[in-house]
């Protein structure tokens, strides 16, 4: 497959894109954290930040949240222009079946993004999963054919993992320790948590058609974690708390609608009544008369 020949698109997404046609949430972003990466990306050299954190303190949103910025030409002048490249890596092995697909599939996709009007930044969530990703008897992983590119800031890229898995893949390959820049991304206080919910609360009201109280997004904060769910951080706990009350909100509001007997034939009744009632049941709950999530809905 060429470069040419070879569409982006089947192998992930371009975030500035998606960011500019309102795809991505809203994003309260911790400024220190995309500051230490645009820091990183600005270099000429080991241009290549890793974002390591628990899983669910919000290591995607950092990059979406810098996709934003780059879309609107926040940045630093050097960086003007780039956008940044979502990589699937499970898309990037499909179908690659015999031995060199892989390879070839993935050095077109490095001379796509390389193109010289591309001006990419490659971002790979999980990013500990290179150094097995496409490996085959005889061949190279997707570690080893990127290795030499990002060693001389020819490709730039931002990764993600977790500290466990920073370190085994550390271990396993030293020498992509000496290409990244690792970037600690620690959970959010409680207050950086209600900003984080605060700013997504309209996008979550407008999608379950709900009002949801400030005691919610508290809630949705402060109660304990259930011995199952200790490993996931802030904000993911707080935002699935929070998703889940208004969706147990939302669904019991269009039972209660349904709840209400449609008039018998034949007898004498208010069509634009049944008009509403019927209109109800096919959209939820009307403007003004959404229901409320309070403090008493969240649980986890």
């Amino acid at each position: 497959m060429s470069a040419k020949s070879l569409r982006l698109a089947d192998f992930g997404c371009d975030l500035c894109e998606a960011a500019l046609s309102g795809l991505l949430d809203p994003v309260a972003c911790r400024p220190e954290l995309v500051q230490a990466v645009l820091l990183i990306l600005a270099r000429r050299t080991k241009r290549s930040p890793v974002l390591v954190g628990e899983p669910g303190v919000g290591k995607s949103a950092v990059v979406e949240g810098l996709a934003r910025d780059f879309a609107a030409g926040e940045v630093p002048a050097v960086l003007r222009g780039w956008t940044i490249f979502s990589l699937d890596l499970g898309a990037l092995v499909a179908d690659t079946r015999y031995r060199g697909d892989f390879e070839g599939r993935l050095r077109s996709l490095v001379a796509a993004l390389r193109a010289p009007d591309a001006r990419r930044i490659l971002f790979v969530d999980e990013i500990h999963l290179l150094d097995r990703t496409g490996r085959s008897e005889g061949g190279l992983d997707a570690a080893n054919l990127l290795k030499p590119l990002l060693a001389r800031g020819a490709l730039p890229c931002i990764g993600a993992t977790t500290p466990a898995e920073w370190a085994s893949l550390v271990r396993r390959d030293p020498a992509l320790e000496r290409r990244f820049q690792p970037v600690i991304v620690p959970e959010p206080t409680r207050e950086q948590t209600l900003e984080i919910l605060r700013v997504l609360r309209p996008r979550f009201e407008h999608h379950h058609r709900v009002r949801i109280s400030d005691g919610a997004l508290r809630a949705a904060i402060e109660l304990p974690p259930l011995r199952e769910c200790g490993s996931r951080a802030h904000p993911d706990r707080a935002i699935d708390r929070l998703d889940t009350a208004c969706a147990r909100v939302a669904l019991g509001a269009v039972r209660a609608e349904n709840d209400g007997a449609e008039p018998e034939a034949g007898g004498a009744f208010d069509f634009e009544a049944l008009a509403r009632l019927r209109r109800m049941r096919r959209r939820g709950p009307i403007p003004g008369g959404r229901p409320e999530v309070l403090a008493e809905h969240v649980e986890d």
